[in-house]
């Protein structure tokens, strides 16, 4: 299985630059520029997204299984 590790600030930046390419690709007044552009940023946004959501769901499982028991 191949692993791969990602900062969390990283994927969050990734996913402000897709939202900002789709921003801005509404500012474009030719229709297969806007196409073009609008799909980059949305797919962009959606696999960061994602990611983001894998990040943090792998981040709670490793810090459960690091937490020491307390049982007392």
């Amino acid at each position: 299985m191949i692993t791969f590790s990602i900062n969390l600030p990283i994927l969050i930046i990734l996913w402000w630059v897709g939202a900002i390419i789709a921003g801005i690709s509404l500012l474009i007044p030719q229709y297969n520029y806007y196409l073009i552009g609008g799909s980059l940023g949305w797919i962009t946004v959606v696999i960061t997204s994602g990611l983001i959501i894998y990040a943090i769901k792998r981040n709670n499982k490793e810090s459960q299984k690091n937490m020491p028991s307390k049982i007392s």
